[in-house]
């Protein structure tokens, strides 16, 4: 193939005899002695008198070839954005990620945390309790940014309800998460952190509760400001597992003897804690709970972080099924 070019020293071609394909190598330029590659086509020598022009082919091959490298900032962008949409999770990112380094994208990361550029985290130690706390009017407003504009506007007040329970992580130690979780009743509704304890073993200091539990009191009464808007909160209830809600309200077990919340009798220990009386009860409420009429059913000298809401510490506090 003749080269018009002066600057070309030369042009490579190889032939396939079996298939009647000829390779060519476009554009080999003199650079101090080296040679620089600049495109490659595979062209059919079979074909090629069915074209209608040579250099239709040309331009064909060359706005493909233009399109094969993505600018780096767009395909980055495009694979956040593609990871964050569809919630994919960071193993199969990462893994995605070195298929794409492997195969020449060498300006993309290892991993999808350097790639999303994820913030770190800042932890705060409490009576031997390892904290991140998110901020309760943190979650609550980004939590109605993500429901569409049109719904959310009009949203005047938000029913809440919290869920805390212990993780446990390993098998052979007994470190355990503890996260607060908040459900905000909405349609559809959406559950998120408030806070995430690390714990050696279950919680002896709620000092992590306790932070939540004064911003959520001042929630409960004045609200929290959206926008042009001001939204009261009311809290329908916290749930949990019969141990932690015990932990949570500072009182006995539910084995113990007097670790019934509903009533004051005493149980009975016949293989396992039974109380048998079921009629003709004194239930607790409110009021015989803040004031600890029965103190064997209260842990000593200690009172339930949500003890300063102004909610039922009887009613609102329930077992998780």
């Amino acid at each position: 193939m003749p080269l018009q070019d002066s600057g070309l020293e030369n042009a490579v071609t190889g032939e396939f005899d079996n298939d009647e394909m000829r390779f060519v190598i476009i554009g080999i330029n003199a650079v101090n002695g080296d040679t620089l590659l600049q495109h490659t086509k595979a062209v059919d020598t079979e074909n090629m008198d069915k074209e209608s022009s040579g250099s239709n082919t040309d331009e064909v091959f060359f706005e493909n070839t233009a399109n094969v490298n993505m600018p780096i900032d767009n395909l980055a962008e495009e694979l956040k954005k593609w990871i964050i949409g569809y919630n994919i999770k960071h193993n199969a990112a990462d893994a995605l990620l070195k298929i794409l380094r492997d195969r020449g994208h060498k300006h993309l990361p290892f991993t999808a945390k350097t790639l999303l550029k994820t913030d770190p985290v800042e932890s705060q130690m409490a009576s031997g309790v390892e904290c991140v706390q998110f901020g309760v009017t943190e979650q609550l407003i980004m939590c109605l940014n993500r429901y569409p504009y049109n719904y959310a506007r009009d949203i005047i007040e938000l029913e809440i309800s919290l869920n805390v329970d212990g993780l446990p992580l390993f098998k052979s130690t007994g470190k355990s998460f503890w996260p607060v979780l908040c459900t905000v009743h909405l349609k559809p509704a959406s559950t998120f952190p408030l806070a995430i304890a690390l714990t050696e073993a279950k919680p002896k200091s709620l000092d992590f509760i306790k932070v939540i539990a004064d911003e959520l009191n001042m929630i409960l009464m004045n609200g929290f400001s959206w926008g042009e808007t001001t939204v009261t909160v009311r809290l329908r209830c916290i749930t949990c597992d019969a141990p932690a809600k015990a932990m949570l309200k500072c009182i006995k077990q539910f084995s113990g003897y007097y670790g019934c919340d509903k009533c004051p009798q005493k149980g009975n220990w016949e293989g396992r804690m039974m109380y048998q009386q079921v009629h003709v009860l004194i239930l607790r409420d409110d009021v015989s709970f803040r004031e600890q009429h029965q103190p064997e059913h209260h842990q000593e000298n200690t009172v339930s972080p949500f003890s300063d809401l102004q909610i039922d510490m009887v009613k609102s506090c329930t077992s998780a099924a």
